[in-house]
């Protein structure tokens, strides 16, 4: 339904015709929600950020042939030595095929969780972590 309204100023030798029209609100498709953010480059120091998602029940796997235990999906929390640089932590994650979608800053650095491509076992999480491991 429309609803218009005029209204007219005079004054000075003119007038002046104001209209103002309102409408029933259109629908309008919801706004997506902005997606998590994820580092295209490792930060020199963990980022503080928790992505909505990741304690979700879908992102929860219990007890599988590679894993005992509740852990997440296809992500892994890695805190670096003192010392290590934004190369040498960029270098890590490369190895692995990681992505940085967030962390937990404390001290002086911090954990970065990094998302790996893997499956619901858990295989490539342990692989990994072991990878991860064996780096200096």
């Amino acid at each position: 339904m429309r609803r218009c309204a005029v209204v007219v100023v005079k004054g000075l030798g003119f007038a002046l015709a104001l209209a103002a029209c309102t409408r029933a609100p259109v629908p309008r498709a919801p706004v997506p929600a902005p997606e998590a953010p994820r580092f295209a480059v490792v930060p020199p120091t963990a980022p503080d950020f928790i992505p909505d998602d990741l304690y979700a029940d879908s992102s929860i796997i219990e007890d599988t042939e590679y894993i005992s235990g509740p852990f997440l999906r296809d992500v892994i929390g890695v805190a670096f030595m003192p010392g290590a640089t934004q190369a040498e932590r960029q270098a890590a994650i490369d190895t692995i095929g990681g992505v940085v979608i967030g962390g937990m800053a404390y001290a002086n650095d911090g954990e970065y969780y990094v998302r790996i491509a893997g499956d619901s076992t858990g295989e490539a999480v342990t692989k990994a972590v072991d990878l991860l491991e064996s780096l200096p």
